[in-house]
């Protein structure tokens, strides 16, 4: 029953803050900063069932949306707020609530390339990057396809990370 109250709480949070943007007016880095700030206050709530470990809630902590390419991608941000909505009033429990948060963070985090589909079953592709080095790599979520951005396979086992707005513009493939 316990649960059952901070699943209400804590959705009540979230909600109360999003209310509060502008929807005419909202960005993609509102909406992730509305995300970011709650998930960060309210943490304690999700580690005390260890889903803060299970969906990685904290990784998120470290990425600023003025760096990473938030306002880039493809996303309608009002769809990821009925996206937010509707999977909670389906399944209003804590471990949904992290599992909600933390698939809008890396739908925003990730960049999606626009004109490149994955060679293996046709999906969307993201630039990811090597945790402790330069290399980007190209991945298919669906698939588990991967390789290099010069075309050589990454047969890699390292942790890949979001990639930096600067580095993508950069390398070409975000223009201002």
């Amino acid at each position: 029953m316990k649960n059952r109250r901070y699943s209400i709480q804590l959705y009540t949070r979230f909600k109360e803050r999003i209310d509060k943007l502008d929807i005419v007016h909202i960005s993609k880095k509102d909406f992730y900063d509305v995300l970011l700030v709650t998930l960060k206050e309210n943490i304690k709530y999700f580690n005390k069932l260890g889903l803060g470990k299970k969906y990685e809630l904290e990784k998120y902590f470290a990425f600023d949306s003025a760096i990473y390419p938030i306002e880039y991608t493809e996303l309608n941000v009002r769809s990821l707020i009925k996206v937010f909505y509707k999977q909670l009033a389906e399944d209003l429990t804590l471990e949904n609530l992290a599992r909600v948060v933390s698939s809008l963070l890396d739908e925003m985090l990730y960049y999606e390339l626009r004109d490149f589909s994955c060679p293996r079953c046709d999906l969307g592709i993201l630039i990811k990057q090597e945790h402790d080095s330069k290399n980007l790599i190209l991945v298919c979520e669906t698939c588990l396809w991967r390789e290099y951005e010069n075309g050589q396979i990454y047969e890699g086992i390292k942790e890949l990370s979001p990639v930096k707005t600067s580095i993508l513009k950069e390398k070409g493939f975000i223009e201002d």
